[in-house]
């Protein structure tokens, strides 16, 4: 399951004696940091395709004018 902004915005611990439920505290961190970690590479990955798309992009722009 995905976790929206919504999701995180809105959680809830159960309170303990001593405060918060550390498992589940853990257990939700530990799920937001898997997915964000994905949406970095996949960030990474993106920014390398644009990179590499504008090259070429200008590349062909280049010869476009060089044929005029």
């Amino acid at each position: 399951m995905a976790i929206t902004v919504r999701d995180i915005r809105s959680k809830q611990f159960t309170s303990q004696r001593n405060g918060y439920n550390k498992d589940e505290v853990d257990d939700f961190l530990d799920e937001i940091a898997a997915q964000l970690g994905t949406l970095i590479r996949e960030n990474l990955a993106l920014a390398g395709h644009v990179k590499k798309l504008e090259e070429e992009l200008g590349e062909s722009r280049k010869t476009a004018e060089e044929a005029k």
